[in-house]
């Protein structure tokens, strides 16, 4: 779905939003569900995506660190610089 999505609106994406989610749909922390999100940043990059990557979800005390390292690893990833 995330290549489908990408090849579809390639250039035209102007804003790109990113959150993960279990396997009943609940958002949770990224890394801790079922989306791919390594695979969806590499997308984006490989389309030449070079806007905003929001990824808005409501955070909490120990929740904080392990969110901000987990988009850290995401954004650090071969080939994303």
């Amino acid at each position: 779905m995330i290549d489908e999505a990408v090849d579809l609106m390639g250039a035209e994406t102007v804003l790109a939003h990113a959150k993960d989610i279990d396997a009943t749909g609940k958002v949770v922390a990224p890394g801790q569900g079922v989306v791919e999100l390594g695979h969806f940043v590499k997308a984006l990059h490989k389309a030449g995506y070079k806007g905003a990557l929001v990824a808005l979800r409501e955070i909490t005390g120990k929740d904080t660190a392990h969110t901000a390292e987990a988009w850290r690893k995401l954004l650090d990833l071969p080939g994303i610089k």
